[in-house]
Formats: structure tokens, C-alpha cells, sequence
């Protein structure tokens, strides 16, 4: 049976479930505490469960590290807390695609802050020390979605089999691996890679081509195990994702028919 992942720790941001029908993240990406407030205060007229807080943008905007236990505590106190929704949190660095050059120390000081507040928090599974991070981040209360990203290609079949083996055995409650999709072929095999990690691992899995070619991946619903989506409600933050509003569409049509089904769906 599958195993569904509750993420919240606040009262006033609520709960979402993970594991039955697919949710729908929006990411917010300011570099500024009164950017991200904006961006909180814009959330409220859009259909979406989660809001992904990217902090790598404002760690670019940082002249060094020294100073970011303070601007990431500072950012969430004036802004992101007062998200209507949980919050997953994520440093996505820029050996990952992301805006941000941490080093392995840094990185892992840094998540382990957020995982003290944040409702969820992401974690590189490459990242030197991610294991023992991941199980410091649920001793603090925060659930983890370990995480993959190659913008350069598709990884192998077996390499993308052993990419949700390794985040499943370090003890993650979400397993996520975006990958670089360029043929239907590709596409194909990242939806197999899904499809095969949720039933050997029995927790939620995200699995995401990225690219025009890899749109059935951001869409495809619970069906073929999707247990969420990333969509735009300002800035992208992955090529080849469309808006919230867009993708709650496309979901209620796909997913039309299986309410009652989504427990069995998922054996």
C-alpha cells in the first residue's frame, strides 16, 4: 500500500497530503524578503496545495554565505510564514540548475536551519552528508522530498531505478528526479522510472521530464503515479512548466472519474 506524506506543521498554512490525487507546487523565488512578500500576498487567487520557496536566489544576491542563517531566518519572518499553504523549502544549487554555488558544509547547514521551521524541505540525495541530513531534517519536524536533477540528459533506465532506490533507503518521504527530455522515447522511460519506484518503494514519487518534450510528465496525474506537479504562478522554475491555473485543468480532466479509484490505483 502506498504510503501517504502529510506536509504541515502549522495551523494557519494547513496540511497537504501526498500520495493519492497529484498536487500542484508553485514556486516563489524572490531574492528579497519584500519580493517574496509580494509573491505571498499574489497567492491567494490561484488553485494550488504547496508552495515551493526556492532560497537559492536570494543566497545569489548574498556577497557571501556568512551572512545567510540571518537572511534566510529574516526572509521567513516578513514573508514566506505567512504563506496560506505548507511550504517546501529548497537550496537548489548550481551543480543541480539552480542560482546558487554552496559547497556540501554550507548546504547542509543551511537545509538543516530551514528544516526547523519550513514545512518540508528538499534535499539533493548527491549532496555529500544528504543522509544523515535527511534524518536531522525529520528529527526537526519537516518532511523531505529527496531530489535529482540532470538538465542535460536522461539518465539510463538502471540509473534512474537506483536514483529512487538510493533517495528511498536514506529514509526520504517524497522521491523526486528531473531529468532533460528531448524525444518521446525519453519521456517514456522517465514515466516507466516512476511508475516502477512507486511500486517498489511505496511512498510518493515525482518524476519530471523537463522540456517541451517532457510535457506528459507535468500532467500525466495519479494515474501513472504523479504524486505532484511544479507550476508557475509568477517566474518559471524549471523549463517546461505551465501555469497553476493550467495545470489544475488539465488535471481535473485526466483525473475525472478516479476519486474512488486513487486508493486502489495506488496498490
Amino acid at each position: 500500500m502506498n504510503r501517504i506524506v502529510r506536509i504541515g506543521r502549522s495551523g494557519r498554512r494547513g496540511e497537504c497530503t501526498l500520495g493519492g490525487p497529484t498536487r500542484i507546487i508553485a514556486p516563489i523565488m524572490g531574492r528579497t524578503p519584500q519580493v517574496l512578500a509580494d509573491e505571498i500576498a499574489a497567492l491567494d487567487a490561484h488553485p494550488f496545495d504547496l508552495v515551493e520557496w526556492r532560497i537559492d536566489p536570494l543566497l545569489g544576491a548574498l556577497e557571501d554565505l556568512a551572512t545567510a542563517a540571518t537572511a534566510i531566518e529574516s526572509a521567513w519572518e516578513q514573508a514566506v510564514s505567512q504563506s496560506p499553504v505548507p511550504v517546501l523549502a529548497t537550496i537548489r544549487t548550481s551543480a543541480e540548475g539552480g542560482k546558487a554555488d554552496v559547497e556540501d558544509g554550507d548546504y547542509v547547514r543551511l537545509v538543516a536551519l530551514l528544516a526547523r521551521f519550513a514545512d518540508a524541505v528538499d534535499v539533493e540525495i548527491a549532496r555529500t552528508g544528504a543522509r544523515a541530513l535527511i534524518a536531522q531534517s525529520h528529527e526537526a519536524g519537516a518532511a523531505v522530498v529527496a531530489s535529482s536533477h540532470d538538465f542535460g540528459q536522461t539518465p539510463t533506465d538502471d540509473a534512474l531505478d537506483a536514483l529512487y532506490a538510493d533517495m528511498a533507503d536514506a529514509g526520504a518521504d517524497v522521491l523526486k528526479v528531473a531529468c532533460r527530455v528531448t524525444t518521446a522515447e525519453e519521456t517514456l522511460r522517465v514515466l516507466s522510472a516512476q511508475i516502477a519506484a512507486h511500486r517498489a518503494h511505496h511512498r510518493p514519487v515525482i518524476g519530471i521530464g523537463m522540456g517541451d518534450a517532457g510535457t506528459l510528465t507535468r500532467i500525466g496525474g495519479s494515474v501513472l503515479f504523479s504524486a505532484a506537479t511544479f507550476a508557475t504562478i509568477g517566474a518559471s522554475s524549471a523549463p517546461g512548466q505551465f501555469t497553476v491555473e493550467e495545470t489544475r485543468t488539465i488535471l481535473d480532466l485526466v483525473e475525472r472519474g478516479l476519486r474512488g479509484e486513487i486508493g486502489r490505483a495506488h496498490v
